[in-house]
């Protein structure tokens, strides 16, 4: 034929189904099999031929109440001779579980949705693909026309999403797809008439897009359309980037000294940092064509001198190819905390057996365990705090502490509030019992290091603890993240702790997950380059206060 079909949405009554599709011209495309207007048994058995042929199923579009439900699809001539892990289930009630299902150990990504039945009972159709790319997506579904746009607009703080497919059901809901991949410049709109349809493919097109995802929808006669245009057909392709200074090789023999001082060098003779960096540098190019890391660092330190340092990129050209001396976000801020606290247990501002609710001035709680907390249960896990069995993370759920407080959500929680609040909370251990990793715990220690102080806790860091090195706090709104070079990659959202009255979504990354960052500073909202780490390792190795 010498076209390839790269859009179908079947729509309206099984008895007078209506179609929309893309076709692109690709005279060296594969071969195509279609089907259309069929019960689900004929479907399923023209899919299972064609499956046994090396076919692939590449589109699936299903309209109609169940019982009466009519399907189409679409297969081409699998090129790869049956290399492609795909698999399709329709009839099926609730679309969540499969988002995250793999297939014969591999990860999965929809390539098609359809979404029929009735309002009352709705039935859902999911076709997905092997996800060789790596590509991250995400899915809303059943969305109204009123509810969509919050959505939309939470996905596309997120920085380089954008919606891949607008699905609509009969009732004109939207199922949106979002997906981290880049095709340059975008345009998307829905529950267009004919009319503006029309209009907005002329203007999309003279400024360069191209329609690339059609669907349609019936209401009262009149038919609507959800649009997506761009300026390529497919996503870039991802680029492989390593660079910074390569290891060399040293040895270094422990005195007897350094093995009584520290526990873990007793049976290490030495250490050899290799000239050969080729070893380090494809086992890092596997680990993140495996798992789709776009960006990374990995240093090598000996005492707080650096003797490798490297930057890895596996992205597309519109992201920064990484330096060895940009930032990144973790749970790295826990080593700086430990640091501090050690600085005041020196300096005789705090002991580790100090009473951490008690020297702040609360002498009550709902759990009498929690007044024998100490600085030591805190710095190693210890305090009584258990997210799993708690059901929670509050350090992740400020929404939470902000609204249980007189004002309602007119001003933010801050740590204090969020120490209060768990004052009030039972434990779920006694402390020193058992070990459960604790981000309240790591906050509570940042906030006791302020009032032990009197200094703002990045204020005391800086003065006492950074020694110079390039670390710095990851502000929660979006408007400080426009000329990151590091892209903090997640495909979650959620309300806007910042602004708890708005109903507003924002990436998981910038308050979306339930952080207000610059309280959670002593947690997890410090971001340095892996080089600073292992200098700070150097600097401060800590070998009976430990933040692991």
């Amino acid at each position: 034929m010498g076209y390839r079909l790269i859009s179908l949405s079947s729509y309206g009554p099984p008895h007078d189904a209506r179609y929309s599709a893309i076709w692109v011209y690709e005279p060296l495309g594969p071969d195509l099999q279609m089907i259309h207007d069929v019960p689900k048994p004929v479907f399923d058995s023209w899919v299972e031929k064609l499956r046994k042929q090396k076919y692939v199923l590449t589109h699936v579009m299903v309209t109609g109440a169940e019982e009466e439900a009519i399907f189409s699809g679409v297969m081409e001539e699998d090129r790869k001779r049956n290399k492609t892990v795909w698999t399709l289930d329709c009839g099926i009630k609730n679309w969540k579980p499969f988002l995250m299902r793999t297939k014969l150990g591999l990860k999965m990504k929809i390539k098609g949705f359809s979404s029929y039945g009735t309002p009352d009972n709705r039935t859902y159709c999911i076709l997905r693909h092997e996800n060789r790319g790596k590509e991250n997506v995400a899915l809303y579904a059943d969305l109204k026309e009123e509810d969509f746009p919050r959505i939309f607009r939470g996905e596309i703080t997120k920085p380089f999403w954008r919606p891949k497919n607008l699905f609509m059901s009969n009732d004109l809901e939207i199922a949106g797809l979002f997906t981290d991949t880049s095709v340059g410049d975008w345009y998307s709109d829905t529950h267009l008439n004919e009319t503006v349809l029309e209009a907005t493919v002329k203007e999309q097109t003279s400024k360069g897009l191209a329609l690339t995802d059609i669907q349609g929808g019936v209401h009262e006669g009149e038919e609507f359309y959800n649009v997506i245009f761009q300026e390529l057909l497919e996503p870039k392709t991802r680029h492989w980037n390593a660079t910074g200074k390569e290891p060399r090789t040293h040895h270094w023999y422990a005195t007897e000294k350094q093995r009584q001082t520290c526990h873990w060098y007793a049976t290490v003779k030495e250490i050899e940092f290799s000239r050969e960096h080729k070893s380090l540098d494809s086992i890092m190019e596997k680990f993140m064509k495996t798992n789709g890391v776009r960006q990374a660092q990995v240093a090598i330190a000996w005492r707080g001198v650096i003797m490798a340092e490297r930057a890895y990129t596996w992205a597309e050209d519109d992201r920064e190819t990484v330096a060895t001396n940009d930032t990144f976000l973790a749970s790295v801020s826990k080593m700086f905390t430990a640091a501090a606290v050690d600085n005041l247990i020196n300096r005789g501002k705090l002991s580790t057996q100090t009473k951490v609710y008690k020297r702040l001035g609360y002498f009550d709680a709902k759990d009498e365990r929690a007044k024998n907390i100490t600085v030591k249960h805190l710095l190693e896990h210890k305090g009584g705090y258990d997210r799993r069995e708690a059901g929670e993370d509050i350090s992740v759920d400020f929404n939470k502490v902000t609204m249980s407080l007189p004002t309602k959500g007119n001003r933010t929680a801050t740590t204090r509030d969020v120490i209060e609040y768990m004052l009030a909370q039972p434990l779920q251990f006694t402390p020193g019992e058992k070990k459960a990793y604790s981000n309240y715990g790591y906050m509570f220690l940042g906030y006791l290091v302020s009032n032990a102080t009197g200094m703002p806790y990045m204020d005391f860091l800086e003065k006492n603890i950074f020694r110079g090195l390039d670390v710095e706090l990851y502000k929660t709104s979006p408007s400080e993240h426009r000329h990151d070079r590091i892209i903090q990659e997640s495909r979650l959202t959620g309300l806007d702790t910042l602004r708890p009255m708005s109903n507003r979504s924002v990436a998981a990354v910038y308050g979306g997950y339930g952080a207000i960052m610059e309280e959670c500073t002593a947690a997890f909202s410090l971001k340095a380059s892996a080089s600073t780490i292992a200098q700070f390792a150097g600097f401060h190795g800590k070998y009976h206060v430990s933040a692991l």
